[in-house]
């Protein structure tokens, strides 16, 4: 794109300088210009105050500049230099047909969880977090990312008797229940309040292999730390794709 805008100002600016140096081999004078064009005046104004036309000068053909200035300005206007349809609308509205559709599983806690009194907050953030992620990976364009609103009773009962990223594949159940070609599981281990890890898998609903597997370590058990570990995660993906998303 930036070539194509760059090849459009290039040649409005060369045909620009053409029509200058046909028309008279300095800046063009428009109010000038308009007044040789409105009737008798003009050609009085020709007779008196115009230098005699010379050949091979350019001003024995007065609207040749006209011609290729207005040329110049279709080249710069005649289509958008920006795409109307790019892939980046096409990867927000959903409309790509070669992303793959993706479950992105709530985020879990594991580790030190010793703190009841903190019970609430976690739950919370994981919460928070786990929206973050899906909208992360729904703004990045590696996938589709889709709603959890067809399972949510399944969900709810495979989360409160165990782990849905060490469920035996109960993940997989959730994922064809959603239609998704892709899962993601997530998980966070607590060492302490300081030192946390998160953990990130993706997997294919298909085969039940692992296409995706990483691990992150971050200081701080609050929001703003969770965040920017998410917010790497997806930036590390997209910098480092797996052969197969």
């Amino acid at each position: 794109m930036r070539h194509s805008i760059f090849v459009r100002l290039m040649s409005a600016f060369t045909f620009l300088m053409l029509a200058q140096n046909v028309g008279r081999n300095k800046p063009f004078d428009w109010a000038q210009d308009r007044l040789r064009v409105s009737g008798i005046f003009v050609r009085r104004e020709r007779r008196e105050r115009l230098p005699p036309l010379r050949r091979g000068s350019g001003q024995a053909y007065p609207g040749l500049h006209r011609l290729i200035s207005a040329f110049a300005v279709l080249v710069l206007f005649h289509s958008p230099v920006w795409p109307q349809n790019s892939l980046v609308d096409r990867v927000s509205t959903g409309e790509s047909p070669h992303l793959k559709t993706l479950a992105v599983l709530d985020l879990e806690l594991t580790g030190d969880l010793s703190d009841s009194t903190r019970d609430v907050e976690w739950s919370k953030r994981l919460a928070l977090m786990t929206e973050a992620l899906r909208d992360e990976l729904s703004r990045s364009g590696l996938y589709r990312v889709v709603d959890h609103g067809a399972a949510p009773g399944l969900i709810a009962e495979l989360k409160s008797a165990r782990y849905l990223h060490a469920c035996n594949g109960c993940e997989f159940d959730i994922a064809q229940r959603l239609g998704a070609e892709r899962v993601l599981v997530g998980w966070v281990f607590r060492m302490s309040n300081l030192v946390l890890t998160l953990h990130i898998e993706i997997r294919d609903v298909a085969t039940g292999q692992t296409l995706i597997n990483r691990a992150f370590d971050f200081r701080g058990d609050n929001d703003t730390s969770w965040r920017r570990a998410i917010v790497y995660f997806v930036k590390d993906l997209r910098e480092r794709p797996a052969s197969r998303q």
